[in-house]
């Protein structure tokens, strides 16, 4: 209280005003917490929106899976999907030409006769659709669909199409997949 108060007996401003400040500093302060909530929100919508890192696609799946029954040859795959194989030396090669909307495949084929593709999508590839699957198909008709966690591109190789999946569950960063026939 100021001297003027004091001699008065009350505050120097109209009746309440003190209490009106205070309330219009509530309000000032509820404002700027509101205003910092939504700017809160907005700059994570980026975040939530995201495709999460996949653990797979049924939809996918089902797609991938039509798509390589319809493939009696490697040379049918080739022109369905995006395909690369993994040499001898371990280097990724790409045999189609890469074009967009296409899903991509590790094909191989060995000495006695049998091949593989494994489409797949890549857990951590935000754009491309149903990463976190894998679905194979080899020259005896079986068809395997993976969930789980793909890390970059199947590493399958072997000069059996055994050792091609054993190596391709094992190198690919896929131990978490469930195999589903």
């Amino acid at each position: 209280m100021d001297d003027q108060a004091r001699i008065t007996g009350g505050s120097t401003g109209s009746p309440g005003a003190e209490g009106e400040g205070r309330t219009k500093r509530s309000g000032e302060w509820i404002a700027v917490a509101l205003m910092v909530l939504a700017l809160a929100f907005l700059l994570t919508i980026p975040f939530w929106a995201r495709p999460r890192m996949g653990s797979g696609s049924y939809k996918y799946a089902r797609r991938w899976k039509a798509q390589l029954l319809a493939c009696q040859s490697l040379d049918d795959v080739k022109q369905q999907f995006n395909c690369f194989e993994i040499t001898s030396g371990g280097t990724m090669v790409d045999v189609t030409a890469v074009e967009p909307g296409r899903p991509h495949a590790l094909i191989a084929s060995f000495p006695d006769g049998k091949w593989v593709a494994c489409a797949y999508a890549d857990s951590h590839w935000g754009s491309r659709a149903g990463g976190g699957t894998v679905v194979s198909r080899d020259s005896d008709g079986v068809v395997r669909v993976f969930f789980g966690h793909v890390c970059g591109d199947p590493r399958g190789y072997g000069k059996t199409l055994e050792e091609f999946y054993a190596n391709l569950i094992r190198n690919s960063g896929m131990r978490a997949l469930r195999e589903r026939k």
